[in-house]
């Protein structure tokens, strides 16, 4: 169980979270949504110890060796390959070079990367990119991951793609994530639990009360549920 409590942070003498606390249980996603600008960013980079907080305590400690992250915006190392991107992953797991290289081709031949692997990220289309952050993930095996609009510069397709890669990272490896998107529809689909934060403070910490059937747009219960999320964001709906 990950438990945050009054979680607080200020940048520049302003308060950007006021107090946050909330549960999450090992091995389910939170959707965080909101607006650009709210704060998602930031809690994600202070939780994990990379950006100071004032107030509040986070329990068990999580360090950033413990997280895999994916961004929005590439975090592809530019003057390395993506082979040696992806064996970044093994830092301190301390494997044998066989078992390292077993690992490496099955998340290369998983993601449908071997092709790629000698060619380096600007060689690369987004997706690819992103791609090759959820092999480096895939082969970390994180507790935690932290996903900060993975999806953002992500054609449907590419998306759909990264969503199903997310749940069977988190079936087979048991990893906790939170999700930080300013898209209902990506929340909706990929989360156990749903929050929303605006004005720096959490609207709503739920269950997402979907059951896998009704995770689509043209289901009756999923538009229903839309609405209310729609509503907590002030009306404006959040999807490109």
């Amino acid at each position: 169980m990950l438990q945050v409590s009054d979680w607080t942070v200020c940048q520049e003498n302003s308060l950007v979270l006021d107090h946050l606390s909330f549960q999450l249980a090992k091995g389910k996603l939170l959707a965080i949504l909101g607006p650009t600008g709210v704060g998602k960013s930031t809690l994600l980079l202070s939780l994990a110890g990379l950006l100071p907080h004032e107030a509040g305590d986070i329990s068990p400690t999580i360090y950033p060796h413990q997280i895999g992250f994916l961004f929005q915006e590439s975090s592809l190392f530019p003057w390395m390959t993506v082979e040696e991107n992806i064996r970044l992953g093994f830092h301190k797991q301390f494997l044998d070079k066989r078992e390292v290289d077993r690992l490496l081709f099955e998340a290369l031949e998983r993601l449908d990367l071997l092709r790629y692997k000698d060619r380096y990220p600007h060689q690369l289309s987004l997706g690819q990119e992103q791609a090759v952050a959820l092999a480096r993930i895939l082969v970390k095996h994180p507790p935690y991951i932290f996903l900060d609009e993975p999806t953002g510069v992500l054609s449907p397709e590419e998306a759909k793609k990264t969503w199903k890669e997310l749940e069977k990272i988190k079936e087979e490896q048991g990893a906790t994530i939170i999700l930080a998107t300013h898209r209902i529809h990506e929340a909706l689909v990929m989360a156990d639990y749903v929050a929303v934060l605006r004005k720096g403070r959490l609207l709503t910490f739920e269950e997402n009360p979907l059951r896998d059937e009704e995770r689509q747009e043209d289901a009756p219960a999923y538009r229903q549920y839309y609405r209310k999320i729609e509503k907590y964001l002030g009306g404006a709906t959040h999807d490109c």
